[in-house]
């Protein structure tokens, strides 16, 4: 595995291979947020300070951070944490270039070389393949050597732990996967003892989780657990002696683990001015998880969906072993219960540019141990029907030529494929048939990789499940977290109902045929609306009424709340409505006052406006 790490670490090379020190940004091995955690490294060293207003001056500023001002009065910066852990290998890296300098190498020696980001990203490959090894032993514990090394290749090569520990190797993720895996694995090695050391050690790991992230912090209830039942045994049993050192315990966990994290909080409190902020704004966590499944099944970005061994991997946490290895599950299934609410309460619940979603890298050992959970079980299973494994092999190797047969076949007979026409590429005869296949499954039964939210999502709405990967993750009116409750701000997102909208929004009820300038909608006529933010938004609709010399009547039901707008007869006109809207998928309902004209409908729907508005003082 670590080979195979190496091999794609040392062939991916990005468009720039150095920060040229010109003032200007171009990609290189330090990317995105690993860009900024890299010059906090920078400032940290050579300047002593977290004000990186020279680096931005030398290195480029790309997004703009240094325009960020906190209520301190001091520009936002990205946490420190990684930068630290990163250092012993930066300054192993620029002794080596001071060395090779000696001899003609010529390096720039202002740490944006190359050279310097090469050596010092090499230290997040072995904390991503360090974290991998952790948890082959925690998986060992309770599994078979083999079971443990399929789980190792399965979270290894087949989720995103891959990607940010040999490619974007700048991001703080695969230092995230180390901290929690040291943090699990030491906690189920030492269950059940309590003493100075044991509790310090946890501690001491719980603030090295939060010090790569601060979101971490949240698998300190796995131990804290621990200590709580073990607390009201000894209190049931009278032992007030018992109950008052493991009391001293805890404090010491907790005092071990601020120091260890106390770094990153020292600088929240310089840079935001509170010791736990995490982001740039107060309103950048949304407590009440709005979107608490589309990091797991949304096509953008959720993590089932690119990487779909991490869905075996989930799975698995559900098939341990009986016995011991039941309480790790809890355990673990706790854990990942915890991130998928933090980061359906994160703003940007998608992780912006993110492969596959990566604020779920926290979790490497759990997929782990989840994927080692389900090879045990399989080989438990060919134990007791030994016969069935060759046939399940033969289907298996099967499966791709029979679906390209199939695809195929059905392709010719009803005419969307001609055969003996023309040559093409034996690639796209082959990729075009899996994927008819794969789009009528789709449409049928939705992505098995969305299973159960689509389906349910899908018979919620009374659209076929494939809806769902166009919309749920395609949320309107896209606000930044900054302008919430910003007195006087406004911002709008219009859609324009032609048929492209209707195939995208339309839920039936619309015109037998689109006519310029909008769509009829007639009694029944359904529109899905994804929102991504619901309070102070008003719709304005802009259409036409089918009457020309009377007004009209339509009921507007929008998430079952009915309102009448009264249309004025002729021309285009706007009709504002005020309904209860919520985050996520909302559904407007159009009704018709009668006399209806059952070719025309009562609306002829030209735009629908989601409008964010704040008064003004």
């Amino acid at each position: 595995m670590l080979l195979v790490w190496l091999v794609a670490y040392f062939r991916y090379k990005p468009a720039h291979l150095s920060l040229e020190g010109n003032g200007k940004y171009e990609g290189t091995l330090a990317r995105g947020d690993g860009y900024y955690q890299y010059l906090n490294m920078l400032s940290l060293l050579y300047d002593r300070d977290l004000d990186l207003a020279n680096q931005y001056k030398q290195f480029g500023d790309p997004f703009n951070v240094g325009q960020m001002r906190m209520p301190t009065g001091r520009a936002w910066i990205y946490p420190v944490g990684t930068s630290l852990l990163q250092m012993p290998a930066y300054l192993v890296a620029h002794a080596g270039a001071g060395v090779a300098n000696v001899f003609g190498a010529r390096i720039p020696m202002h740490g944006g070389s190359y050279w310097h980001m090469r050596i010092t990203f090499l230290s997040t490959l072995l904390a991503g393949w360090f974290s991998l090894l952790i948890g082959y032993r925690l998986a060992r514990r309770y599994v078979s050597e083999t079971a443990a090394l399929y789980g190792v290749l399965v979270a290894g090569l087949g989720t995103g732990i891959l990607f940010y520990g040999a490619y974007w190797v700048s991001y703080s993720h695969a230092w995230t996967a180390l901290a929690v895996a040291l943090l699990l694995e030491s906690w189920d090695r030492t269950r059940g003892r309590h003493d100075a050391r044991r509790w310090a050690v946890l501690g001491a790991y719980v603030g090295l989780a939060a010090l790569t992230r601060l979101q971490e912090v949240t698998f300190a209830v796995i131990p804290a657990a621990e200590a709580t039942i073990e607390m009201v045994r000894r209190v049931r049993a009278k032992d007030r002696a018992a109950a008052l050192r493991l009391a001293g315990y805890c404090a010491l966990a907790t005092i071990a683990a601020v120091a260890v994290a106390s770094p990153q909080l020292i600088a929240n409190k310089i840079i935001m001015g509170s010791w736990f902020s995490v982001a740039p704004g107060a309103h950048y966590m949304r407590w009440d998880a709005p979107f608490l499944w589309e990091p797991l099944f949304s096509t953008r970005n959720g993590l089932f969906v690119w990487t779909p061994l991490a869905y075996l991997g989930v799975i698995g946490v559900l098939l341990a072993p009986r016995g011991p290895a039941r309480v790790l599950a809890g355990a673990l299934a706790v854990g990942f219960l915890l991130q998928i609410y933090v980061n359906g309460c994160a703003w940007s619940w998608w992780f912006d540019w993110s492969y596959s979603a990566r604020r779920f890298v926290d979790s490497t050992v759990i997929l782990l141990c989840g994927a080692a959970f389900v090879v045990e079980r399989l080989r438990a299973f060919h134990q007791r029907y030994p016969r069935f494994a060759p046939h399940a092999a033969v289907v298996l190797a099967l499966a791709p030529f029979l679906l390209f047969n199939l695809g195929l076949t059905h392709a010719v007979a009803i005419g969307t494929r001609k055969p003996g026409v023309e040559v093409q590429p034996a690639w796209k005869l082959y990729s075009e048939s899996f994927s008819s296949f794969l789009q009528a499954m789709e449409d049928d039964v939705g992505n098995p990789l969305s299973w159960p939210h689509n389906l349910i999502w899908a018979a919620r709405h009374g659209v076929s499940p494939g809806r769902y990967d166009l919309l749920v993750g395609g949320e309107r009116l896209l606000l930044d977290h900054r302008s919430i409750n910003v007195p006087g701000f406004r911002q709008q997102d219009a859609i324009k109902i032609d048929d492209n909208a209707i195939k995208l929004y339309g839920a039936g009820g619309f015109g037998p045929a689109v006519k310029p300038g909008g769509a009829w909608a007639a009694t029944g006529a359904r529109l899905l609306v994804p929102l991504f933010y619901a309070d102070k938004v008003h719709i304005v609709l802009r259409g036409t009424s089918p009457d020309a010399t009377a007004a009209r009547d339509v009921e507007l039901i929008v998430n079952g709340g009915a309102q009448t707008v009264s249309l004025a007869p002729g021309g285009p006109q706007d009709v504002r409505i005020d309904p209860k809207l919520h985050v996520g998928t909302n559904e407007l309902v159009f009704r018709c006052a009668p006399p209806e004209d059952p070719t025309e409908g009562c609306f002829q729907l030209d735009t629908l406006t989601l409008v964010y508005e704040v008064p003004k003082p």
